[in-house]
């Protein structure tokens, strides 16, 4: 596992991919309360470390978010 692929919460917004991505720290507090449902939990994209805090681990996050998404590779 690479260390830098990890972003605490409270730094996801500041951190320059994951924060493109956020609109506010509330939408992603959102989708971890809904971690069951949204498969974001399945997806082991993040997880509470044993330092009581929410990790992001940011490829699989983006395979999480972008799921589902189809490209038109057409013009």
């Amino acid at each position: 596992m690479n260390y830098t692929d990890l972003v605490p919460l409270r730094d996801a917004k500041d951190d320059p991919e994951i924060g493109r991505f956020l609109r506010t720290r509330d939408s992603l507090y959102w989708h971890i309360r809904r971690r069951q449902v949204n498969g974001l939990g399945k997806a082991r994209a993040i997880f509470k470390g044993p330092d009581g805090e929410w990790w992001i681990n940011k490829p699989a996050y983006f395979r999480w978010f972008t799921q589902g998404l189809e490209t038109d590779t057409e013009i």
